[in-house]
């Protein structure tokens, strides 16, 4: 009973030192994989507003209305301006519009903040404001 209780208490201590190398991995990636969302649903939303401009002649008011059955350019979810691990933030400009998406938590859900406006061109920027152009037309 008591090479069971040892054996049991070693199993235990190799899974902790192993998931000190593991989850640190677990979370980067888990980090990767909102950041590449929140560019892809950058882009989305750029193409969709482009869309219903050419239909409607001006860029929406607001993201809601993309998503709406009657235009429905973008996903429901989409349209409330959220994905896993970040927050999107539209507004009608005058010349057209801008979008950021920022992460809910910075460094933990996200490490970058991604800008978009109606020129299709796409930027990436970290926590010290060091941008970067990604992607784009």
């Amino acid at each position: 009973m008591k090479n069971i209780i040892v054996l049991i208490a070693a199993i235990i201590i190799l899974l902790l030192g192993l998931s000190q190398f593991f989850i640190p991995q677990m979370t980067t990636a888990k980090k990767e994989t909102n950041e590449y969302q929140a560019s892809i649903g950058c882009r989305t939303i750029q193409e969709a507003c482009e869309m219903y401009k050419k239909v409607y002649g001006d860029y929406p008011k607001d993201l809601l209305i993309l998503g709406t059955d009657s235009h429905g350019f973008l996903s429901k979810d989409l349209s409330k301006g959220k994905t896993i691990g970040y927050n999107y933030y539209y507004e009608r400009t005058q010349k057209g519009f801008s979008l950021t998406a920022l992460p809910l938590r910075m460094q933990e859900t996200g490490r970058f903040i991604f800008y978009v406006d109606e020129t299709g061109h796409m930027t990436a920027c970290d926590k010290n404001s060091s941008c970067a152009a990604i992607g784009g037309d």
